[in-house]
Order: C-alpha cells, then sequence, then structure tokens
C-alpha cells in the first residue's frame, strides 16, 4: 500500500511564520497554485480514497487532488494539526515574548513540554496514529478479501506541517530528531510504502 502525505499550500499565515494550528484560513495565491502543481504530480496516481484534515486549507488542496481521480474528499478532523493553545496565532518572536524560557524549553523538547492550553505531543500522537492506524487497516482489508484491486490501493492524506512530521517520525522508528528537522513544505508531497 502506498500512501502519499500532501501538506497543503501556502496560507497568508505561513508567510507571517505565525503558529497555525486550529484557525482555519485561506490558501494564498501561491498556495493555491502549489495545490494546483501537487495534483497534476498525483494525477497518475492509482487512488482508492482522498483523507483530508477538515480545515479549509487543507480541504481545498485534497478537493483539487481528488477532482483529478473522480473520487470524493474523506473529511477527517484527526488530521488537523496540533492545538497551539495560548500561542495560536502568534509568531515565534511574540512567543518568545510572553515567556523566553518556557518556549527555549518547548524548542528543545517538544515531546515532554507542553504548550500553554493547548494538546500535549501524547494527545496530538494518539490522535492522529490511531485515525492512520484505522484508515490503514480498513484499506489493507478491503484488498485482502478482494473488493479492491492492488493497483488502487494507494492513499493520498492532506494534512498540516505537524501531522506529517509525526507519522515520518514514527515510520522512523520513533526517532525525534526526525521530527525536529523534518519540514514539509507546503504543497509538498511524501511518499511513503507499507509493507
Amino acid at each position: 500500500m502506498k500512501l502519499y502525505l500532501v501538506r497543503h499550500g501556502e496560507t497568508e499565515y505561513n508567510v507571517q511564520a505565525r503558529f497555525l494550528g486550529r484557525t482555519d484560513g485561506d490558501l494564498s495565491e501561491i498556495g493555491l497554485g502549489q495545490a494546483r502543481e501537487a495534483a497534476q504530480q498525483l494525477a497518475g496516481v492509482n487512488v482508492r480514497a482522498v483523507f483530508s484534515s477538515d480545515l479549509r486549507r487543507a480541504r481545498v488542496t485534497a478537493e483539487l487532488i481528488a477532482a483529478q481521480h473522480g473520487v470524493d474528499v474523506v473529511p477527517v478532523p484527526e488530521f488537523r494539526e496540533i492545538d497551539f493553545g495560548a500561542w495560536e496565532g502568534l509568531t515565534y518572536a511574540e512567543i518568545e515574548a510572553l515567556d523566553k524560557e518556557y518556549v527555549a524549553q518547548w524548542v528543545k523538547d517538544p515531546f515532554t513540554v507542553d504548550i500553554p492550553g493547548g494538546e500535549t505531543w501524547q494527545a496530538f500522537k494518539r490522535r492522529v496514529l490511531g485515525t492512520l492506524n484505522r484508515i490503514v487497516a480498513v484499506h489493507t482489508d478491503i484488498v485482502e478479501h478482494g473488493e479492491a484491486t492492488a493497483p488502487h490501493n494507494e492513499i493520498i492524506i492532506v494534512a498540516h506541517g505537524g501531522p506529517i512530521r509525526l507519522i515520518v517520525t514514527v515510520l522512523q522508528n520513533d526517532e525525534r530528531e526526525v521530527f525536529k528537522t523534518f519540514w514539509p513544505k507546503p504543497g509538498s508531497i511524501t511518499a511513503i510504502e507499507l509493507t
């Protein structure tokens, strides 16, 4: 089974380097172009399903991709970005102005240092991976029981930087340095073969 993890196209918050988690925003003109480019790059994929975070920036990206394949987008709130709590909508400099030492601790260890008023790493990991595991299990079962042919067992998930980084990190033996260094760009595609 192949998974294609697509990060939504650029938003104005991305341009301004703001922490964008649960806030629902639109793609910029550049972001729409990135989403169209991702759709073109995935046009030859034998897609069984397209899943997407239910936030607009991901959903619009997913709809452009799904239209190439004649499938509907399945909205999945569990693929939303991490909840940034008190940091939502702020730039890193604005967050540092609130509590420079705490932010430095979080940057060093986002796995055990919690975002004030936000989602913990453990809750984020459970939410994203639990959902991914259910999707993979269902689609693996469909193929094994002959309800789909192997070429049509490719799944596209359109999400945000955080969930994509988390999935890649876990598939790299939960190596936390991967999470800290792997940054999917807006509109990028990460292909994963599951065996």
